[in-house]
C-alpha cells in the first residue's frame, strides 16, 4: 500500500483528497457524473440522481463535459418537503432504527442512496432528500483511479 492522503482525522474525512480516501475512512455514496457548468467553486453535474450541485474537492478544476465522481456522505443528507435544487424524490426502499439515527436506503430512479437521519421516528418515511450543495463533494474522474489504490 501507499500513504494517499495525511491530515487530522476530521480533516481526512471532511475533505478527503479523493474518492478512494473518501470510501476508505467511512460511509459515502459515489456518483458518476458529467459536468455542466462551472461555477466557481461549484461544479453543476449531471448524475442517475438528477442535476446536482457540488463544491469541486480536485485540485484541478472540472471542465464542462469532464467525467466527475461525487461523494456524499450519508449524515449530511436531510429531509425535505418538496422538490427543488439538489432534491431527489423518490422512495424509501429499507429503514433500520438505530437509536437516535435511523439509517436508510432511499431509491430515486435507477438509483439508490444511503442517508443517516438524525432523531427519526418509525413513521419517518420522506419523499423527498436534500443534498447540501457544500457537502457534496466533486472530484475529477482521474482522481478516482485512486479508488484502487
Amino acid at each position: 500500500g501507499r500513504i494517499v492522503q495525511t491530515d487530522t482525522p476530521e480533516e481526512i474525512y471532511r475533505r478527503p483528497i479523493n474518492p478512494f480516501v473518501a470510501a476508505f475512512v467511512g460511509e459515502t455514496n459515489l456518483v458518476d457524473g458529467s459536468v455542466e457548468s462551472v461555477e466557481g467553486k461549484f461544479a453543476v453535474v449531471s448524475t442517475q440522481l438528477g442535476v446536482l450541485r457540488g463544491i469541486v474537492s480536485s485540485p484541478a478544476a472540472p471542465r464542462k463535459g469532464d467525467r466527475v465522481v461525487l461523494s456524499i456522505r450519508p449524515e449530511d443528507i436531510e429531509p425535505a418537503d418538496q422538490a427543488g435544487g439538489n432534491v431527489l424524490s423518490g422512495e424509501v426502499a429499507s429503514y433500520s432504527f438505530l437509536g437516535d439515527v435511523g439509517q436508510i436506503v432511499f431509491k430515486s430512479g435507477s438509483r439508490a442512496v444511503r442517508a443517516l437521519l438524525i432523531a427519526p421516528s418509525g413513521a419517518e418515511k420522506p419523499h423527498y432528500l436534500r443534498l447540501p450543495p457544500e457537502k457534496v463533494l466533486v472530484f475529477c474522474s482521474e482522481d478516482s483511479d485512486a479508488r484502487d489504490a
